[in-house]
């Protein structure tokens, strides 16, 4: 029994090499890759191809992945609906903090409500699906932005100036916005601070998909009278139904740097909350790999 458990692992360790890894192997690099005999990888190759997971190019000898792989990863895609993905770890968020969480995405220069789980408390953030905003005023929003390429963050940096303003502390500059970018990515939450409807505070997270790319994003709004003491608590709860979301989607996390979170020192402008520099990471790095160089150390 022993012996069979090991031969499966091993053929799995195979497969998410060519998952995380490369999409094409020699035998011999697979083999380093695995800290494996040539032998054994070999005799587990033929098994793959002969199921069709795995094939061979008869010009360069080289493995790759075969069309029941992609079958198979085209099936597991399938199920990664964000929506339903989401809502049962949106609802139980909403339960714990007692706010309005909210599913947003993001279309052009516009974030959107996907979905929302209402407070029940009298005072509360009011909202719709499918409500469109500009990106820059909204937390969600900020957040998504965070993660488009420079050319993106050019062309939206240009239209600011004609977009609405809807406080005091709706941000009006496009180099104080870029600042709140960097930020906002290098902390991982965004926070929206009375920037799009005066009394009302909004902290958001990402979520990441099977292709380690960010999708869409998350938030806990409600009054600032009731959250403002309570921030750093949200930002912990929030993070934590990201990650639960995104692995849902898909996302693999091979090594979550602990990060600790101060009482935000906010001036109600752009993204003031402050976090120490131990930035969670993401790595695509196998988990055959992972088990070597834990086996090493």
């Amino acid at each position: 029994m022993g012996e069979k458990i090991n031969s499966i692992m091993r053929v799995l360790d195979i497969m998410e090499c060519f998952a995380f890894n490369k999409s094409e192997y020699a035998l011999s690099e697979l083999a380093d890759e695995l800290s494996l005999p040539l032998s054994t990888v070999h005799r587990q190759l033929n098994t793959l191809i002969a199921r069709g997971y795995v094939q061979q190019n008869q010009n360069r000898k080289l493995y790759q992945i075969g069309s029941r792989m992609f079958l198979l990863g085209c099936a597991t895609v399938g199920r990664f609906d964000l929506k339903r993905a989401a809502r049962p770890f949106l609802q139980k968020l909403s339960a714990e903090v007692e706010e309005t969480v909210h599913l947003c995405g993001l279309d052009g220069f516009n974030m959107y409500y996907v979905d929302k789980i209402e407070s029940l408390r009298s005072v509360r953030c009011i909202s719709g699906i499918g409500r469109r905003l500009p990106a820059h005023a909204t937390a969600s929003g900020k957040m998504l932005l965070s993660d488009q390429p420079p050319e993106f963050i050019d062309e939206y940096c240009q239209a600011l100036p004609s977009m609405p303003v809807y406080t005091k502390n709706t941000i009006v500059d496009p180099e104080i916005l870029r600042d709140a970018l960097k930020t906002i990515k290098k902390q991982g939450y965004s926070l929206d601070i009375e920037e799009i409807e005066e009394g009302l505070i909004c902290v958001s997270a990402p979520l990441y998909n099977y292709d380690q790319k960010m999708e869409a994003a998350i938030s806990i709004s409600g009054p600032i009278f009731r959250m403002e003491g309570q921030l750093g608590k949200f930002v912990d709860k929030l993070k934590a139904a990201a990650l639960e979301i995104s692995q849902q989607l898909g996302y693999v996390v091979e090594r979550e740097a602990e990060r600790v979170y101060d009482r935000p020192d906010w001036d109600g402008r752009a993204n003031s909350a402050q976090a120490d520099d131990k930035g969670g990471v993401r790595r695509r790095v196998s988990p055959a790999a992972a088990r070597a160089n834990s086996t090493a150390k």
